[in-house]
C-alpha cells in the first residue's frame, strides 16, 4: 500500500505523488494537532456572545414581566382584539366620560357664558352620548351577517371594536372640551 500526498502546484492543477517519507506525514500531523483549530475559537466566541444576548433579553423580560397592568397604563399593551382590550378601552372610556362631566361644568360654571353657549354646550355633550350609542353597530352587524350568534355568553372582537370606537369617541370630546376650556384659562 503505497501512501499519497496530494500537492498543489498551481491555482489549478493539484497532482498526487507518492510519500517516500512517512515520517515527515506523521510530523506534521502532530504539530497540527497541538494546535487548537481556528474555527472552534471562533465558535465558542459566537455561543458566549449569544448566550450573553439571550440571559440579557431574559432579565429584561422578568424586569417588565412584574409592571402589573391596569387602567392607567393599559394603552401601551392594547392590540388583538382580546378580554384584555375590551376591559382597558372601557375603563379608559369610563374615566374619559367622568372627566368629560367634570369639564362641562368647569365650563358652564365659568363667567361670561351666555345661556344661548351653555345650551349649545349641552346640545354637544347629548350628541357625543348619541354617538357613542352607534358603536354598537359591530356587534349589531356580526349578529346580521350571521357572523356571531345572539345569545352572546362572551366577549368577542366586535365588542372589542365597539369599546374602541366608545374610547375613541370619549377621547376626542376630551380633547374638544379641554380645548374649549383652555379659551378661558389661557
Amino acid at each position: 500500500m503505497k501512501l499519497v500526498i496530494w500537492r498543489r502546484y498551481s491555482a489549478m492543477a493539484w497532482q498526487h505523488t507518492p510519500l517516500r517519507e512517512p515520517s515527515i506525514l506523521f510530523r506534521s500531523i502532530t504539530r497540527i494537532a497541538d494546535r487548537p483549530p481556528p474555527n472552534k475559537i471562533r465558535v465558542g466566541t459566537a455561543i458566549t456572545k449569544w448566550s450573553a444576548a439571550l440571559i440579557a433579553l431574559c432579565a429584561f423580560q422578568l424586569a417588565h414581566a412584574g409592571e402589573a397592568i391596569n387602567a392607567a397604563n393599559c394603552m401601551r399593551h392594547v392590540g388583538g382584539g382580546g378580554f384584555g382590550d375590551f376591559d382597558c378601552y372601557e375603563a379608559n372610556s369610563k374615566r374619559l366620560e367622568t372627566d368629560n362631566q367634570k369639564v362641562d361644568n368647569e365650563i358652564k360654571q365659568s363667567a361670561g357664558l351666555s345661556d344661548a353657549n351653555k345650551a349649545e354646550l349641552e346640545h354637544y355633550m347629548r350628541t357625543q352620548d348619541e354617538a357613542v350609542k352607534s358603536c354598537e353597530m359591530a356587534v349589531e352587524f356580526s349578529y346580521a351577517w350571521g357572523v356571531d350568534v345572539p345569545p352572546k355568553t362572551h366577549r368577542n372582537m366586535y365588542d372589542v371594536m365597539g369599546a374602541r370606537c366608545h374610547y375613541s369617541i370619549r377621547k376626542q370630546q376630551n380633547e374638544f372640551l379641554r380645548d374649549l376650556y383652555s379659551i378661558k384659562t389661557g
